[in-house]
């Protein structure tokens, strides 16, 4: 549970108003390029020259190797910053060895650097003109990586900060796509770079890293973020889409997205384009649906993932007639199985959704310039902080939801579409198992059908709840106090997750302290850490309560320290009904 640690905080300080900068799970993403022990300083570069590592310090160095299948497989450090003079080819093609950076730059990067790349490449910054003064365009529609990423790639502190034009179909700033049955690790990578198209028919799936991954590939991101803006009919800050119909394994671990995903709605090309997005992928395109099967399952995980960036439906460019599947997902936009033999396996662990819009406002008349012919009616629209819309049609699906804040978010999706402040679906839920979620601060216009629990079960005996009390003051305002018991005194952060319904209305907000007790009044009398096993008391009051109401309570306890943590406690169920607990 550590790395949840860092999301809670950052809830607790959006709770509070305070503003989150950036966010990351457990370290800093990307930092080792900067790290004085890191690439460029004087003990690693002896490490790779130890380690049989070849130094190039220039472009002219660099092409000499093209060609030359022995040298492609060698292992390589760049002394010195670079500036690429051949813009017309890519730099290297076929390279399987190990490329370090050595934490150097690679300027005038408007082509591809790497192309059909099976190898390692490591502590690069690729940015656009060496001359803060140079006026001339930069401007490339080539990913970092070629066409396609193939077998065995390992990609490790590459940031893409470059100037990306205007792309087509199915593109990405760091590859257009990911090989079938291919197996790619990326690690502590940074995407900054603008993907979108100017185009709006349905195929132009477009993402901060990839546009597609195809069937059978193995995909892993590590501690990676996109701050880029990716705009598109299907789009996704690191993934556009899942496509060619078998199953893929897609891990994301301790990576954030900030970039703002525009999921554009309209017509181009004679088609509709969906407007499907994702702050994490945009959707699945077809999976199970064609070709031949050779992986069962499509398994996607995200664990201490965070998104703080608006996931949004755009109307642009002529309406389309036609109904679409206009979806906007916190993580994913659209997702599901369309073949009985695949089913979808998804998991999100430790995550925090937060400080951003996910959807868009009602539907408009929109008038297609051409016909005259009005649309007004998308009803397949729809949002969910988690997922904008689960297709849980096959009995071969499961969902695994463990650790969820949904904090400060706005999700919308118009009428008479639906939102969701977790996972959006309409189908069968007795796949979706969901525990220790929260959601806090957060509005979404309307709840979507499915209906499934959320078990806020934590376990860890140091902390409890272990009474509830109502009283009336004289000032007539109802209170609900919750007393619970601390181990010991060293937290920072010690307070109650609750979910409170009343009327068919539920809500959900922490109740925080900084002071613990020995003893606290209990009418004529005392309560006593020897009350609570010899514990600290954790007294905290709820109040303006109406007396005339039902009101049913789930309370959490949670702690947090620098040795621990988070220690998340049992949860206790109470009822207040017309100022009476049961």
């Amino acid at each position: 549970m550590k790395k949840f640690l860092s999301l809670l905080l950052a809830a607790l300080l959006l709770v509070s108003c305070f503003t989150i900068v950036n966010v990351a799970a457990e370290e800093d993403v990307g930092s080792e390029i900067m790290d004085d022990d890191g690439p460029g300083s004087a003990a690693y570069t002896a490490a790779l020259i130890a380690d049989g590592y070849t130094p190039l310090g220039t472009f002219e160095e660099i092409v000499a190797l093209r060609g030359n299948a022995e040298a492609l497989k060698g292992k390589y450090y760049l002394t010195a910053d670079i500036v690429v003079t051949d813009i017309e080819n890519a730099m290297l093609t076929g390279f399987s060895g190990t490329f370090d950076g050595n934490g150097h730059t690679i300027y005038n990067a408007q082509r591809t650097s790497f192309d059909e790349f099976t190898g390692t490449v490591k502590n690069i910054y690729l940015s656009q003109y060496k001359d803060a003064a140079e006026t001339e365009p930069f401007d490339t529609t080539s990913p970092v990586f070629g066409t396609t990423l193939l077998n065995g790639a390992v990609i490790e502190n590459v940031i893409s900060d470059r100037i990306f034009g205007m792309v087509a179909n199915y593109w990405g700033s760091f590859a257009r796509g990911v090989d079938s049955n291919a197996t790619v690790t990326l690690i502590g990578c940074v995407n900054n770079t603008e993907v979108s198209s100017p185009y709006t028919a349905n195929n132009h799936k477009l993402g901060g890293f990839f546009g597609c991954v195809d069937g059978g590939a193995n995909v892993t991101f590590k501690q990676c973020i996109n701050n880029g803006k990716i705009e598109g009919s299907q789009v996704g800050g690191f993934i556009g889409t899942l496509t060619q119909g078998k199953g893929q394994t897609i891990i994301f671990e301790d990576c954030l997205n900030t970039g703002s995903i525009e999921g554009v709605i309209g017509k181009g090309s004679g088609e509709s384009s969906y407007g499907i997005a994702g702050g994490f992928i945009g959707g699945s395109n077809n999976a199970g649906s064609k070709g031949p099967v050779t992986e069962q399952e499509l398994t996607i995980s995200f664990d201490g993932c965070v998104n703080m960036g608006n996931v949004l439906r755009v109307n642009k460019n002529d309406p389309s007639t036609k109904k679409t599947k206009v979806t906007s997902g916190g993580l994913i936009g659209n997702i599901g199985t369309y073949s009985d033999t695949i089913g979808l396996n998804l998991t999100v662990k430790d995550c925090f959704i937060t400080a951003c819009v996910i959807g868009g406002e009602g539907w408009e008349d929109l008038v297609n310039s051409e016909t005259g012919e009005v649309t007004k009616d998308y009803t397949q629209g729809h949002a969910g902080a988690i997922v904008g819309w689960l297709d849980n049609s096959k009995g071969t699906n499961t969902v695994d939801i463990d650790g969820v804040v949904v904090s400060n978010v706005d999700v919308k999706a118009g009428d008479p579409a639906t939102a969701s402040a977790l996972i959006n679906t309409a189908s069968d839920t007795n796949v979706v198992a969901m525990k220790n979620v929260f959601v806090v601060g957060s509005t979404y216009t309307s709840v979507g059908t499915g209906a499934f629990t959320i078990q806020n079960n934590g376990t860890d005996t140091n902390l409890t709840v272990q009474k509830a009390q109502a009283s009336t003051p004289v000032d007539g305002a109802l209170k609900v106090r919750f007393l619970g018991g601390l181990d010991n005194l060293n937290y920072y952060n010690v307070g109650y997750m609750v979910e409170k319904t009343c009327d068919g209305k539920t809500e959900y907000f922490f109740l925080e302290t900084k002071t613990v007790y020995e003893a606290v009044n209990n009418g004529a009398a005392q309560l006593t850490k020897a009350d609570f096993g010899d514990r600290y008391i954790v007294a905290i009051p709820l109040a303006d309560l109406a007396d005339n109401k039902t009101v049913e309570f789930k309370v959490t306890p949670y702690a947090v320290s620098d040795e621990d943590g988070l220690l998340i406690g049992a949860t206790k169920s109470v009822t207040l009904t017309n100022g009476v607990l049961s």
